[in-house]
């Protein structure tokens, strides 16, 4: 799955959640040596969960992952000008099929 991620341009899920905790260090760390890319996501379901963010952070930081790994170190307008350009190579795809 790692694989198939990399070569789609997708990123994998780093649930920050305590009760969810989906992606283990190893896991993550693994799936990086396979050209993974991530993102953190809290799972939070109200304001208080976003402080769980950390524990996403936690697990990046021991599975080695770069900042350059993982889309939440980019700062908003870099994140929005991937987010088009990826929409319109996806526009792309669709027309060609």
């Amino acid at each position: 799955m790692a694989a198939a991620a990399a070569a789609n341009d997708t990123f994998l899920e780093i649930n920050a959640n305590p009760q969810r905790l989906d992606l283990s260090e190893d896991l993550v760390r693994r799936a990086a040596a396979r050209g993974a890319s991530f993102a953190i996501d809290p799972d939070a379901h109200s304001p208080r969960g976003v402080r769980d963010t950390a524990l996403g952070v936690s697990v990046a930081r021991r599975a080695g992952l770069a900042a350059s790994q993982v889309l939440n170190t980019r700062g908003a307008t870099e994140v929005a000008a991937y987010l088009a350009t990826r929409r319109r190579k996806a526009k792309r795809a669709l027309a060609l099929a």
